[in-house]
């Protein structure tokens, strides 16, 4: 009898440490989800405090619902016009979330790891807008010879239904280039961070908007018996698309690879030059200068003088000559022997 209740208890404590646990991991669970809660919280209030990241969240939505209803009925109707814009808005959608979170990030504040910011994620974003734009005028290269070669026809009983999907496209894409279009003006070598991030959305918005446009062009072409119209307006927004991108590409490849921008490169020589001729300098060598983010300049140089010389001094000139245009500048001061 002492052995039954001896096996009984043993089995009460395996209960009640089983319960234990089960409430335990129900509370991490629990804990989890309030913390990812307040996260998702504070990203929300940082878009709808921010104007240009609650458009952005928006469009964002408003697109990827018209993305859908493209992909569905250009599928169904077999219009390559159609099935291309949708791509594009599939990829749009892809890069805007990327855009979206760049500028979220943006709004932190540097640390010890990021020292220099975040502003950085916003040119990698706009450079990542590009390569995606580049990527699907490939994919629409390839498709829209394939269709040159054997032409499809399209069902005149889906002309109607294709060029509503078109249009709907198209409103969509005006009010986001209505959104966008205030950061694509200036020069853009004189663009911040934000304004080419914003500025590759609005190239992605009006190509989709030109790229609607066709579609109903050629929807309309092709019921009349034109069945070459959907590729040759499929390949124009493609020579469309890669004179859009490449810039893009071009300006903020140079950002991240960190090489000396021509807005600043006489200034750069220039400056140099009037260091070299400061009093007590020997030499300068060991000069880098680089774009941090559009408009932030970083630099670094050494600075040679003579034994007699204050460093302080040469120090506080050569600050002076770069401070117009260098934003974080470092120089070493080393005494001649």
């Amino acid at each position: 009898m002492a052995e039954v209740v001896l096996v009984t208890d043993q089995s009460w404590n395996r209960d009640v440490n089983h319960n234990k646990n089960k409430h335990e991991h129900h509370e991490d669970l629990e804990e989890d989800f309030n913390k990812n809660l307040r996260k998702f919280s504070q990203i929300l209030r940082i878009i709808f405090s921010d104007r240009d990241c609650k458009r952005l969240f928006l469009f964002l939505i408003l697109l990827s619902s018209v993305t859908v209803i493209q992909f569905v009925y250009g599928s169904w109707a077999s219009s390559l016009g159609l099935v291309s814009a949708a791509f594009h808005s599939a990829f749009d959608c892809i890069s805007l979330g990327i855009s979206l979170a760049a500028m979220i990030l943006g709004k932190h504040r540097p640390t010890r790891k990021f020292s220099y910011g975040y502003e950085r994620f916003e040119v990698l974003s706009s450079f990542s807008n590009g390569i995606f734009l580049l990527f699907v005028s490939l994919f629409l290269i390839f498709e829209s010879v394939e269709r040159l070669l054997e032409p499809e026809e399209i069902d005149n009983s889906h002309t109607n239904a294709l060029l509503f999907v078109a249009f709907l496209g198209l409103m969509v894409n005006i009010v986001g280039v209505i959104f966008f279009s205030g950061h694509s003006k200036g020069k853009p070598e004189l663009r911040h961070a934000r304004d080419e991030n914003i500025y590759s959305i609005f190239v992605h918005v009006l190509i989709d908007a030109i790229g609607s446009i066709g579609v109903l062009i050629s929807t309309w072409l092709m019921s009349l018996g034109m069945l070459h119209a959907d590729p040759v307006v499929a390949i124009g927004i493609v020579c469309l698309i890669v004179y859009n991108a490449i810039p893009i590409c071009s300006r903020t490849s140079k950002v991240l690879l960190q090489t000396t921008p021509n807005l600043i490169r006489e200034q750069v020589d220039k400056s140099i030059r009037e260091v070299s001729g400061l009093n007590g300098v020997v030499g300068v060598r060991n000069e880098h200068f680089w774009c941090q983010s559009p408009n932030i300049h970083v630099g670094s140089l050494c600075v040679k003088v003579r034994a007699d010389i204050n460093e302080q001094e040469v120090l506080l000139a050569v600050h002076n000559i770069f401070s117009a245009f260098v934003t974080h500048l470092t120089v070493q001061v080393e005494k001649d022997q």
